[in-house]
């Protein structure tokens, strides 16, 4: 996995909106067991890169795929959750990725969020997926 990858720093991002804790309630690029409230941003893959097709330059533009799964212990819980995710990532434009040095273009949502099923735990899981947009390859 690497150092600093687009989930955690999307992670980082939703910390600094209020909507959880980094290791506790918000996880980059895995979904421990444990809390029963909790959601994982993974990373998945995205569209080819945008071409200068220029000699030798790279491209202009990435993209990556986020899935963001959310579980919960109750339904409204885990909808609410994952509603208010969608709310600000879906709204996410020209935003400066310091650690990793890159520049986010935008965020399109790809779908909005669906309840996908219960867990061996019988907690409530939903997902949403959405193609983000950067400068370059971090």
């Amino acid at each position: 996995m690497p150092n600093y990858s687009i989930a955690e720093a999307l992670v980082d991002y939703l910390v600094t909106q209020s909507l959880g804790t980094k290791g506790t309630s918000l996880f980059g690029d895995h979904l421990p067991a444990t809390p029963d409230e909790a959601t994982a941003l993974y990373e998945r893959p995205g569209a080819s890169p945008g071409e200068t097709f220029g000699a030798g330059t790279l491209p202009n533009e990435v993209h990556y795929r986020i899935q963001a799964m959310t579980r919960s212990a109750s339904y409204q819980g885990g909808m609410d959750t994952a509603k208010n995710i969608w709310r600000k990532l879906a709204a996410l434009s020209d935003y400066a990725l310091v650690t990793a040095s890159a520049t986010i273009y935008r965020i399109q949502a790809i779908d909005v969020p669906v309840y996908v099923d219960q867990d061996q735990n019988d907690r409530f899981m939903w997902s949403a997926n959405y193609e983000v947009h950067l400068d370059k390859l971090i």
